[in-house]
């Protein structure tokens, strides 16, 4: 028995994968070879929430004329 060098998790000689120089269980490994998946820039701009995404207030109270 091995240990998964991601997770820690007990795996046989038989079912660990080897990727780069880590032994891994097969979750971490398809975790690991996986591709990411990078934000559209609409929903980076709404992840940050800046001021230009969000509608302006409107200012209520007393007003000068």
């Amino acid at each position: 028995m091995m240990r998964c060098g991601k997770c820690l998790k007990k795996i046989s000689e038989t079912d660990g994968y080897e990727h780069r120089t880590e032994k891994l269980c097969e979750d971490c490994y398809m975790d690991a070879r996986s591709t990411r998946l990078r934000k559209t820039h609409w929903r980076y701009l709404r992840s940050i929430k800046t001021e230009y995404i969000r509608p302006a207030r409107q200012k209520t109270g007393d007003q000068i004329s």
